[in-house]
C-alpha cells in the first residue's frame, strides 16, 4: 500500500480526493514549533502507535 493507492480508495469512497493540506494543519497548530505555543502536553507514543512517526519522540524534535 502507497500514497496512490489511499488516494485512490478516498475516491472511490468519498467521490473526491482528499488530501490532508499539511503546510496548513503545521501554520494552525505549530508543527513542531509547537512547545512555543503550548505547554504541558504529554505524547505517549506507545510501540503500537501507528501515528507515532508524526509525533514528538524527542525533547530535542521541539525547535523551541
Amino acid at each position: 500500500m502507497n500514497l496512490d493507492y489511499w488516494k485512490r480508495s478516498w475516491f472511490k469512497a468519498f467521490g473526491d480526493y482528499i488530501y490532508p493540506d499539511t503546510f496548513h494543519t503545521n501554520a494552525l497548530y505549530g508543527g513542531k514549533k509547537i512547545g512555543n505555543y503550548t505547554s504541558h502536553i504529554f505524547f505517549t507514543n506507545g510501540g503500537d502507535d501507528p501515528w507515532q512517526g508524526a509525533s514528538i519522540t524527542d525533547k530535542n524534535d521541539v525547535c523551541l
